[in-house]
């Protein structure tokens, strides 16, 4: 299923701000960087900014060549001031479906590091599984239910 990106922004039309690593610009190039990161894709083809706020994060949905037919061609993509991941839009079809999932999986991940559980199974997380990491997110998924899903529902 293609989504409609007449309302998206294509990532090509973001403007850099001079200094400025939090920009939702930069969250762009991290995001374009984290799907090329990844071997199961041949080649990326269009990438769009869907939802995103300054200094916090950006949603992205990006369309693929995956380099088998069996995995996803539209994906979307989390970047920003937090741990990059990807989710499919097969199971996300929405913008805000994404955010609640980011959050629910890296909850999963903090309450693993917390009990001193194998955190190979969830999302993969670019930092080791310490209690100090996992509360850094925690604070983070905690400023994102109160601050970004009401104003992304709303």
């Amino acid at each position: 299923m293609k989504l409609d990106t007449s309302a998206m922004k294509n990532i090509i039309n973001l403007e850099p701000k001079k200094g400025d690593k939090y920009s939702l610009y930069e969250f762009a190039q991290e995001a374009k960087r984290f799907i090329h990161s990844h071997k199961w894709v041949e080649r990326v083809f269009d990438g769009y900014l869907v939802k995103g706020v300054d200094g916090v994060l950006g949603i992205f949905y990006f369309e693929v060549l995956p380099k088998s037919k069996k995995l996803d061609s539209e994906i979307w993509i989390i970047a920003g001031d937090l741990p990059p991941a990807y989710f499919s839009t097969d199971y996300c079809p929405t913008p805000i479906n994404v955010l609640d999932s980011y959050i629910i999986e890296m909850r999963m991940w903090i309450n693993a590091v917390k009990r001193g559980d194998p955190v190979d199974e969830l999302i993969p997380i670019n930092v080791p599984a310490e209690a100090k990491y996992a509360q850094i997110l925690k604070d983070r998924m905690d400023f994102l239910e109160k601050n970004v899903v009401k104003a992304f529902r709303g």
